[in-house]
């Protein structure tokens, strides 16, 4: 099993106490430079996340998934000075195990944005998913410099640190779900390569419900996307606030 020294991953977490830790130990397999970002969680996840050796981020109550996404990032590009920070949720929905997928694109292709789409087996994926995931690759496509997009939703992605020094991450709206399609958006806005590699669609029965309300965070995402065509708004100019280089 190969293991990425320059690779670290951050993993947010809301009540996920029945899988984070399953989840944790598939990834430290593979880097042991892991962060859990718990959103406040009620159950115990908190618990688990300190029971195992990755460090943890803890916010008091729930702020949502971007603000969770921004901290971990950060956190991790500031500790560990990684080549990549790879992300994904803590429900089991993500598999470890294809981690390789997303360095070996991240290497070969000269990528900063690797997308684990989710095509294998995509059939499993509820009807309803699958439909707002159709909307929303069509018109984040369009946004993003009319790039191929096969899974604009998926919260297992690759970013590299070149990527995410000059992306001005702090700066970019969205507390919740939409946030990953901003942030996918700017980067091919100003030319990072956005590239797909398959990943399965896995949806464990032991995993608690989605926290992805299809209708309520598509229509938001669709407000993004409405928003990204008429307006340019401030954190997309390239005068916008940055991360400090190194």
């Amino acid at each position: 099993m190969p293991r990425f020294s320059g690779i670290a991953v951050v993993i947010p977490a809301f009540n996920e106490e029945a899988t984070l830790g399953q989840v944790v130990q598939e990834v430290l397999a593979y880097t042991d430079k892991v962060w859990v970002v718990d959103d406040g969680s009620t159950d115990g996840t908190r618990r688990v996340a300190g029971e195992l050796p990755c460090r943890m981020l803890h916010h008091p109550g729930n702020r949502g998934k971007g603000v969770s996404l921004r901290e971990g990032l950060g956190a991790a590009l500031s500790a560990d000075e990684p080549e990549a920070v790879i992300t994904l949720d803590a429900d089991a929905q993500h598999p470890p195990e294809a981690i390789p997928r997303l360095v070996q694109a991240f290497q070969a292709g000269s990528s900063h944005l690797v997308l684990g789409a989710r095509l294998d087996d995509r059939d499993r994926m509820p009807r309803t998913r699958r439909v707002g995931n159709a909307f929303a690759d069509f018109w984040i496509g369009r946004m993003a410099a009319g790039i191929s997009i096969k899974d604009c939703q998926t919260g297992f992605r690759l970013y590299s640190a070149a990527l995410l020094r000059q992306l001005p991450i702090e700066a970019v709206p969205g507390d919740g779900f939409e946030l990953e399609g901003r942030l996918l958006v700017e980067s091919a806005r100003r030319g990072f390569r956005v590239v797909n590699t398959a990943i399965p669609a896995i949806y464990p029965e032991t995993a608690r419900p989605s926290h992805y309300r299809p209708l309520f965070d598509t229509l938001r995402i669709g407000t993004m996307v409405a928003a990204s065509i008429f307006l340019r708004p401030r954190w997309g100019r390239p005068d916008a606030p940055r991360w400090p280089a190194r």
